[in-house]
């Protein structure tokens, strides 16, 4: 009886066993056709995404080709309204050759009437002369004929007509007063107008510092770029080699494959992480093109499928895993040893990364995220317990999440800056060429990501010469204005010397006529104890004549500086307004390049989902693999 009880308990045994691996079998057939049925839904998504996004991009080829026709009609007016304002140019020019030889002869009329007014001055002083000698023989008769005049004479009319010579003499004056007044306020703008210059030559200074700080910031995150790459993919070929190892160096039934596959997987029960390939090739793949998506975020450009999480284990020691993989799938030493080097490498990595972080949080004075201890190295496969790896590899993915994240970041802030002084400057073809640029650095299917990092690099460093160029442009057009800017200062210059001139031909001839006035004053006290009535009455018209001609050539002088200074005006104002009219244009060139960029931005969301797609596409191919091995499992 005994030894009947001993024999059923085995085959009892093996039943349970048998039991256990039909489950596991039923189980793992589910599994596959679940994931068949969500590969097809996956296809079927896919495919109407695909019509969607070919439609939208049809769409937006011609709204882009649209613009690149109203751009080019701007340009065309662009170009004639730059011929019109050459041709005001050469016409004001011409007038202003007209204005110079009328001042040219104006001088030569002024030449001529100092030479008349001499040779009068020259004949009075004879007459003065002459004079002297009749005023001895004419002294008894003025004597007896003085106090006739003096009662009988009296010269209303001539005094009449000095008040009026004296009325306008003070208009002059206030006129000359006005004059000068204007000349000052041109003198405080042109103070203004290199008040501005220096402002501008300053913030140019100050642009070509932030630019030099933004090339050594732009080294310094592509050194560190490249470095996560490289240990990235350093991760990336252990974890293939690992893979491939576990896949083709087993040589048991099928059933052993599966509880390898089943024993590479693990999840938690809240579904937080997806498979460690599926991650690395969403970190990999990460471009600084993709970066400079300002509105996409980081949430966007790392994804994880939580409905391909595989099936969770029991609760135990990651010890009793490996032990029962060697004992029923006959695993080396050698295999086990190099999971365990892999397990301190990513130990030593998950250091390095935390210091880093916490480094860079301190100089950026933010708040240093705990996260968590720092695990130790192990000797053995028995030091692993069950979870820690798993807890390493998320720990892993946080790090190099929050690298890339503050990397895509600054990125980001230096395209903004870049584009802000781009839109700046106004120069249509350089922002077009920055745009095609950065169209043309995608990389082909078939080169491998470092070539694609470099190209960008030396096109950003192509970019920041372009700038250079473009600033050294600015500053030729700064000094140009600068030079013209002092031409105009040396011909207010002269213009105001000319009035100073004029002011003082005019004052020496009003001294000239206040001395003919006192001297004919004495002629006539002399005259009138001499000549008759009628004689006297004659002088004093002769005089009145004279004066009248002296006022009336002063008039055409003053007349003719105020059109001068009237045309220095409106050739100011013309320069003005010439400069309004660009500064329009300019805004109306921002506006349709601010079009443009919102087209390209649209442009770039398009093919950043084109590159989303293919990642869908390449973890579906993967999920076909596993999919068709749970067949191959279940035949």
């Amino acid at each position: 009886m005994e030894f009947q009880n001993a024999k059923e308990l085995p085959e009892d045994d093996v039943f349970a066993q048998l039991a256990q691996k039909d489950r596991d079998l039923i189980l793992a057939a589910e599994l596959g056709k679940a994931l068949l049925e969500k590969n097809d839904e996956l296809l079927r998504k896919n495919e109407t995404l695909v019509e969607e996004y070919t439609l939208k991009i049809d769409e937006l080829e011609q709204e882009r080709h649209a613009l690149r026709l109203r751009l080019e009609s701007l340009e065309a007016e662009y170009e004639n309204t730059v011929k019109e304002l050459q041709d005001d140019v050469n016409q004001l020019r011409q007038d202003l050759q007209g204005q110079q030889q009328q001042l040219t002869a104006g001088d030569k009329d002024k030449v001529n009437i100092i030479r008349e007014l001499t040779q009068q001055n020259e004949r009075l002083s004879d007459q003065v002369q002459h004079a002297a000698e009749m005023e001895g023989q004419l002294v008894s008769e003025v004597e007896g004929l003085r106090s006739q005049v003096s009662l009988r004479m009296s010269m209303p009319d001539q005094l009449d007509q000095l008040d009026a010579l004296h009325a306008k003499i003070n208009e002059l004056t206030e006129k000359k007063c006005e004059i000068e007044r204007k000349i000052h306020v041109l003198t405080e703008e042109r103070d203004s107008y290199a008040c501005s210059l220096e402002e501008s030559q300053e913030r140019i200074l100050m642009l070509e510092k932030q630019k030099l700080e933004q090339e050594l910031h732009i080294r310094n995150q592509g050194r560190e770029i490249y470095e996560l790459q490289e240990v990235n993919h350093q991760l990336q070929a252990q974890i293939d080699n690992l893979s491939q190892r576990t896949s083709y160096g087993n040589t048991g039934p099928p059933s052993q494959t599966l509880f390898n596959e089943l024993s590479g997987l693990s999840v938690d029960s809240d579904k937080e992480p997806a498979v460690l390939s599926v991650q690395s090739e969403a970190l990999t793949s990460l471009t600084p093109q993709s970066m400079m998506m300002m509105n996409m975020t980081f949430e966007d450009d790392i994804e994880c499928d939580d409905e391909c999480s595989p099936i969770p284990l029991a609760n135990s020691t990651m010890a009793t895993h490996f032990n029962q993989i060697g004992t029923h799938h006959n695993l080396s030493e050698e295999f086990l040893n190099e999971i365990v080097e892999v397990y301190n490498l990513l130990c030593k990595l998950c250091a390095k990364l935390r210091t880093q972080n916490q480094a860079k949080a301190i100089s950026d004075g933010s708040d240093v995220d705990y996260v968590g201890p720092v695990e130790e190295t192990c000797n053995s496969i028995s030091d692993i317990k069950s979870g820690q790896l798993r807890s390493l590899l998320r720990e892993l993915q946080q790090l190099i999440h929050n690298q890339i994240y503050s990397a895509k970041h600054k990125v980001v802030t230096l395209f903004q800056e870049t584009w802000n002084r781009l839109s700046l400057n106004g120069d249509i073809r350089k922002m077009i060429k920055f745009f095609d640029i950065m169209d043309g650095s995608k990389a082909a299917d078939g080169e491998s990501r470092d070539a694609d990092e470099v190209r960008k690099v030396t096109l950003m460093a192509e970019q920041i010469h372009d700038l250079h160029v473009e600033l050294n442009g600015v500053r030729t057009h700064v000094s140009g204005l600068h030079a013209d800017l002092q031409l105009r200062d040396q011909q207010l210059q002269q213009k105001a010397t000319e009035v100073s001139e004029r002011n003082a031909k005019i004052d020496n001839q009003q001294e000239e006529l206040f001395q003919l006035r006192a001297h004919c004053d004495s002629l006539e006290d002399k005259a009138l104890g001499e000549l008759s009535k009628d004689e006297v009455l004659e002088q004093a018209r002769r005089d009145r004549n004279e004066a009248m001609e002296m006022k009336i050539q002063m008039e055409k002088e003053l007349y003719q500086a105020k059109s001068e200074i009237m045309s220095l005006n409106n050739q100011l104002m013309a320069a003005i307004h010439q400069k309004v009219m660009v500064s329009q244009q300019r805004d109306q060139w921002q506006n349709d390049m601010e079009d443009l960029i919102d087209i390209q931005m649209r442009k770039r969301l398009i093919q950043e989902n084109r590159n989303e797609l293919a990642e869908e596409r390449i973890k579906e191919s993967k999920v076909k693999r596993t999919s068709s091995f749970f067949s191959r499992v279940k035949h």
